[in-house]
């Protein structure tokens, strides 16, 4: 066999394509990979804002599913933000308060939704829009699950708010 020009340029064409097949199918195992780790990290993330009610929460997590990297993006954006404080929050417990019996009023909100933690300190209970009370009952932080409390003695009679704020944004109102 004759070694000459065209068949050494032959021969070094196939051996490149040989090495570019080969550096092509690494890359794709390793993206097939890397894909299916995202996929796996993406139903782990849905499963655990699901589970921290979050879907409930910020209306651009209603649409998250595993897989949906682009809402998965903007329910994690929006909750980032935490512009709406109202939607973490709800009712625990009310008592209004009564001066005849010598009963104080006290409002108890839990922190149910949304996976934040809130400085105890930076709550604030308004009457009527006056500020009556600054911080919960309880000092420290309150985690998802726990509650926050208020003491008040006001009267509440109808047409009565109760308004809580953290940091100034509005995290419950309660009518009376």
């Amino acid at each position: 066999m004759e070694i000459n020009g065209k068949t050494l340029a032959l021969w070094a064409a196939i051996a490149a394509l040989v090495i570019l097949t080969a550096i092509f199918w690494i890359r794709s195992e390793t993206n097939v990979a890397r894909a299916d780790a995202a996929d796996q990290m993406s139903t782990v993330l849905v499963g655990l804002l699901t589970q921290q009610g979050y879907q409930r929460a910020y209306p651009a997590c209603r649409t998250i599913a595993p897989g949906n990297y682009p809402a998965l993006e903007a329910c994690l954006q929006q909750a980032k933000a935490g512009a709406d404080l109202t939607a973490i929050f709800e009712r625990s417990d009310l008592q209004k308060p009564d001066a005849k019996h010598n009963i104080t009023g006290y409002i108890v909100i839990e922190n149910a939704r949304g996976g934040r933690t809130f400085a105890s300190a930076n709550f604030t209970l308004s009457y009527n829009n006056a500020q009556v009370a600054q911080g919960c009952a309880t000092p420290g932080d309150i985690a998802p699950g726990y509650t926050c409390r208020f003491d008040f003695t006001q009267p509440c009679a109808a047409g009565d708010n109760l308004e809580i704020k953290y940091d100034g944004q509005r995290a419950y109102l309660e009518t009376c």
